[in-house]
């Protein structure tokens, strides 16, 4: 007996979609013997509840012929629109899409929840533990005001000026223009 998941129920109702290629009507009583069922699967409860499930998901219908009064299974728009591109658009390639979906789902949710913790690291944890620097490296910190970027000022036409700390911005402008 064949082990039961979701991709072996893919298969399965592939198999026995494809059954009704060709335009072929079966009895609802053939259609749970050995030989029609035979080829896709090894068990008959297997074959019934894939031919419940085609008939609930649209695939097939059940009709009853006018003369002998007896049940038929036929294929329906949807099965025949199905049976047409089965590669792209049966149960194994929607089970396929589904896996492909929840690792798109997985991939992204881990490269947001690393990007978090190394932005949580970057900007939290480095204000309370502040790299280490040794003293030959590290310079001391000009304060900034609202006008000045480091040893550059900008003017009211919007040039750069440099900036030298012992002058004041007044005095940089009026060498700049000399």
């Amino acid at each position: 007996m064949e082990k039961f998941n979701e991709l072996n129920n893919a298969k399965i109702l592939d198999a026995a979609l494809e059954k009704f290629r060709g335009n072929i009507s079966y009895l609802e009583v053939a259609a749970i013997t050995e030989e029609w069922y035979s080829t896709f699967t090894d068990n008959v409860y297997v074959s019934e509840n894939s031919i419940k499930e085609l008939i609930a998901d649209g695939m097939i219908e059940r009709f009853i012929s006018n003369g002998d009064g007896k049940t038929w299974l036929k294929l329906t728009d949807k099965g025949w629109s199905c049976i047409g591109k089965i590669k792209s658009k049966g149960y194994v390639a929607q089970y396929k899409k589904k896996i492909r979906n929840k690792i798109w789902v997985y991939v992204s949710g881990f490269l947001a929840v690393a990007t978090f913790l190394l932005v949580l690291r970057r900007d939290f944890l480095a204000q309370k533990f502040p790299p280490v620097s040794s003293p030959e490296t590290s310079k001391p910190q000009v304060p900034l005001t609202i006008h000045d970027t480091p040893n550059t000022i900008f003017d009211t036409n919007k040039v750069l000026v440099p900036f030298v700390n012992d002058t004041t911005p007044k005095q940089a402008l009026q060498k700049k223009i000399k």
